[in-house]
């Protein structure tokens, strides 16, 4: 009988488990498929032109991490990439890791608050500090993003903004 009240237990914590990933449950808000577009203005770090985007994101088997593969596409043609997500010590900071193309894997953080995510990369740029953030803000099925950047903790120059719209969870 032990065995048994030992086993439902266990079985019990498993199927608690797969509901949701505490940690990464603010993470949720990207389920789903995606598509969207955006405007980059002429400025000393974008060309001015125009994107649209599709995006699929969904949970990996075991609830832990969330994967994001998107195609972009833009005068230059479409482009792939892969994101994961993963908690930090901080609950409400997350890790990234990019996989784009050919192109060599990048990694960082994103803070989310709310329904607001703030991505913040740095960067050393012909010897000067600059700093770009993304500010990715949702409203139910719908995404709003600005891009910017600073050079040398200089005012801040908006390269791309655009919106989302989920179509399906």
């Amino acid at each position: 009988m032990r065995y048994k009240t030992v086993a439902l237990s266990f079985v019990l914590t498993l199927a608690a488990a797969a509901q949701a990933p505490t940690a990464a449950k603010p993470l949720s808000i990207l389920i789903g498929h995606w598509e969207g577009s955006g405007k980059f203005s002429a400025t000393a770090m974008s060309a001015a032109g125009s994107m649209a985007s599709k995006m699929d994101c969904a949970w990996s088997p075991q609830q832990h991490y969330l994967s994001c593969e998107q195609t972009l596409t833009d005068e230059k043609g479409s482009h792939q990439q892969l994101t994961i997500y993963t908690p930090t010590e901080t609950a409400d900071t997350f890790r990234y890791y990019t996989i784009a193309g050919t192109s060599k894997p990048f990694t960082g953080e994103v803070e989310v608050k709310g329904d607001s995510w703030t991505y913040d990369n740095t960067m050393e740029q012909d010897g000067k500090k600059t700093e770009i953030r993304t500010v990715n803000t949702f409203s139910g099925d719908e995404e709003k993003f600005k891009t910017e950047f600073s050079v040398d903790g200089g005012p801040w120059t908006t390269m791309l903004e655009g919106s989302s719209h989920r179509l399906a969870k």
